[in-house]
């Protein structure tokens, strides 16, 4: 009985020092010997790059920070239309050398992209931080295509008329997303307005869609 007590004895020992010597699996859940128990984290900040509802057209960049206890290994985006659901292909931003700030460059035309997905409107980004334990956190964020410009149009007086004293020039102002401002210049040198802006332009106050400017014939002889 003594000796199989010592063969008992000397197995466990070197069951413990086989252990010893071998990194625990349990705690090679992330980098190395290193517990990775949180997800990453990811935000935008937009530090020369666009903001959350911004209207966009042509090439812009979308960029923010992420963090994680252990490591980030990559970031991803994609986004869809609003209206059509159709879904972007995924694309893997930049990340700096310390991998706590990402960036991607958008091009709102991209060749490669379906017409839905070009077409001006509301686009649903999600951008995803995976870290090197392959757990992920998500960020969404809203950007509405653009690349129609406004137009405008007189609406009296007609091209070519006389006028004199008095005149309300009218005009109307369009655009398939919104108008921030819409400027008239009355003449081919600029006005002696002081309410105008030094090149002559001046402001539409009030609607912007359906405008009247009034001026003095007189001044523009």
């Amino acid at each position: 009985m003594k000796t199989n007590k010592h063969i008992l004895t000397l197995a466990l020992l070197a069951a413990a020092l086989t252990l010893a010597s071998c990194k625990n699996p349990l705690l090679s859940v992330g980098l190395g010997d290193k517990v990775d128990i949180l997800p990453p984290g990811i935000s935008i900040v937009p530090l020369n790059g666009v903001q959350n509802g911004a209207y966009i057209h042509g090439t812009v960049t979308v960029n923010g920070k992420v963090s994680d206890d252990v490591g980030v290994s990559t970031v991803t985006w994609m986004f869809a239309d609003e209206a059509t659901g159709d879904p972007s292909p995924t694309g893997t931003a930049t990340l700096d050398a310390e991998k706590t700030n990402w960036s991607f460059v958008l091009d709102t035309q991209n060749p490669a992209w379906s017409a839905n997905l070009r077409a001006d409107g509301e686009k649903s980004f999600t951008i995803t931080v995976t870290d090197e334990a392959g757990k992920s956190t998500e960020t969404r964020m809203l950007l509405i295509f653009d690349n129609t410009p406004p137009s405008a149009t007189f609406i009296n007086p007609a091209d070519g008329a006389s006028i004199y004293g008095q005149v309300n020039l009218r005009g109307a102002s369009s655009d398939n997303t919104s108008l921030i401002k819409v400027q008239v210049r009355i003449g081919n040198v600029p006005s002696m307005d002081p309410n105008d802006s030094v090149n002559g332009f001046v402001d539409i106050v009030g609607s912007k869609y359906d405008w009247v400017r009034s001026f003095t014939a007189e001044a523009f002889k």
